[in-house]
This record gives C-alpha cells, structure tokens and sequence, in this order.
C-alpha cells in the first residue's frame, strides 16, 4: 500500500549519502565554500518552477553524483562496474581538454567542462562536427584538425540557405518557436527560415542578428541587421545592438528574429526585448540609480530574474544553447552605467 511505499522510500533516504563530491582538484577550503551555496541553489531551482522537475525526482532513487573522464583517464571498458550495483545515479563528465596543473600543489584542473564551447569548438556546431566525425578524430595533430575544420568551414559558408522543393522545411531544421504567450508578438529560429515563402510571409519584420553582408538578397520584407559576431569575439557587441531591435519591434509588431543555429544569439535577443517590453519594469528617475525596478511590487530587476525568463522560454524550446557569454552581454546591457 501507499503506506509502506512511502516507509520504503523514508529508509532509503535515510542510508543516502548527501554529503558533497567534487572533482580532485577542489580545495578543501573552496569544498567548503560551495557547500554553504548549495541550500540557494536548491531554492533556486525550486523557484524555477520547472515543469519537468517533479518527473525526474519520482525518478531518482539514489544520489546523483558527478565522475570526470578526461584525456589523462586510464578506463578498462570490460571492467566497468554496472551502475545498477552502485549506490549513487552517475553522472559522466566528458572533457575534452587535456589537464593544466595548479601551480600550488601540482594538482589537475580540467577545463572545457562547462558551457563555453563557443572557446574551444573551433565554430564547429554540433551537426557539422557529427557529419564530419570521424575524419575530424582521425586527424593526428592540431595544426593539421584546425586546417580541416577551416575547410569544412568554408565548404558550408559556401552552401546557399535553402529549402526543399516543396518550400517545406527540411527534414534537420529546428521548429520556430512564437513567443506571444510572454506578451510579445516574436518568433525566433534559424536563417534558413527567411527563404520559405510560405513562412515568413507571416511577418512585417526581419530581425537578423547577423552580418548584413550575410542577409538574403530581395526578400521585400522589412529588416534590421544587428551585426552581431556569432561567436560574440566583439566584446560588447549584443549589448549594442539589441537597443535596435527593441526599437525595431515598437514598429514592426509581428516579428521574426533569427540566428545562424535558431538556438542561441535569437532567443538571447528576444530575452532581452521582453524584459524591455514588460511594462512591471521601468528605468529609475534617479540616474545615480543603476536599477530597472517593478512598478508594481516594487522589486528590482536581477540577473536571477533575467534568468528565470531564460528558464521560461527553455520550456517551450529545450534546445535552447545561448552561451555564457551571451549571458554576460545580457546583462551588461541592462545593469551597465548608460
């Protein structure tokens, strides 16, 4: 009964071990700063209201616990414990990068394990690395792999945008999302969309987050390009450009705003117009003030709140990839000295 389901899974809690594991090359002493983090973290992630939490919590029955494989790691593949025999969900840390050491005590720290691919993925996106894979990890040095991935560059920069014959989208392309139930009336994807008539005929405006140089010629509706790097090596410049496109939109009211992938610098922008859109946040009168406060409540826009919009909008589209960086250029824009 549900009694003794709910006293089974009581006891194993009990025997969980909930104490912090991190990789090798953490002080004790930074150990112990994260520790006392973890608590906001958690209520963070509470806070988050994200719809697929409550699933995967029913579905965790053990501790989840992180294990790194890095280039230095020795593994024997047929002496692999079955994690089914293990007392904790692991969580297997891929990384590319070889290990640097610390200067201090010589111990290994492994870069490349967090969400900053735009540094070291040579502009290779994930679909043109997994066509192109096995030629790629069969190269036996750098100078040679970073020759071949400017080649595969080249060759793809060459390809014109294009659809079916049909004017359908094609079977790799990734579904536009409308974002009107945040207030605005924008939809963001991928280049390649602005080349489907049937598509884009739905729309007074263009917001091209790319170059100029880049845009389809004739395509009789009304654009902005904001010239802005794909890779964001131009420090600052998404927090320049995405005053354009807000203005842009006050005229234009039903607007597609896309990127290169769909999936990063688009949705980063429509982020930051929404913000500027909701009407609960409005500039201070003090200038000294460097705050964007909510009329009503009285709160102060955050970073954190910048990224529940970022959380939101992840629900309706997973996939969503804006970078680190991106980030950072997000909020420069709203917390910089103007």
């Amino acid at each position: 009964n549900n009694n003794d389901n709910n006293n089974t899974e009581n006891n194993n809690l009990v025997h969980w071990d909930c104490s912090l594991h991190t990789h090798p090359s953490i002080s004790p002493s930074e150990v112990e700063r994260i520790e006392k983090l973890i608590p906001d973290f958690v209520s963070l992630l509470l806070s988050a209201n994200i719809s697929e939490l409550q699933r995967l919590s029913n579905q965790i029955t053990k501790p989840i616990r992180p294990l790194w494989i890095t280039q230095n790691s020795h593994l024997i593949l047929n002496m692999m414990p079955d994690y089914k025999s293990l007392n904790f969900h692991p969580i297997i840390c891929l990384i590319s990068s070889t290990n640097k050491q610390f200067c201090q005590n010589g111990r290994g720290y492994v870069q490349g394990a967090g969400d900053d691919e735009e540094n070291w993925s040579c502009k290779l996106t994930p679909k043109l690395f997994w066509n192109h894979h096995e030629n790629l990890l069969a190269i036996p040095n750098d100078s040679l792999l970073h020759h071949n991935v400017e080649k595969i560059l080249s060759q793809q920069k060459s390809i014109p945008l294009s659809f079916n014959n049909n004017n359908n989208l094609s079977s790799d392309s990734v579904k536009p999302i409308n974002l009107s139930k945040f207030g605005v009336n924008l939809t963001f994807g991928s280049n390649d969309f602005c080349l489907n008539d049937n598509f884009i005929k739905q729309f007074n405006g263009i917001i091209w987050c790319g170059l100029e140089e880049d845009f389809p010629p004739k395509l009789g509706i009304t654009y902005i390009c904001l010239g802005i790097s794909e890779q964001l090596k131009m420090r600052g410049s998404l927090s320049r450009s995405l005053i354009n496109a807000i203005e842009f939109v006050k005229k234009y009211q039903n607007v597609f705003v896309c990127c290169n992938d769909g999936r990063s610098l688009s949705p980063c922008v429509c982020i930051g117009i929404i913000i500027s859109n909701d009407n609960r946040f409005i500039l201070p009168q003090n200038s000294n003030l460097n705050q964007i406060i909510d009329e009503k409540s009285g709160s102060i826009l955050t970073k954190q709140v910048i990224r529940n919009f970022l959380i939101d909008i992840q629900q309706e589209c997973s996939d969503i990839r804006i970078s680190k960086k991106q980030m950072i250029e997000l909020n420069r824009f709203f917390f910089s000295e103007k």
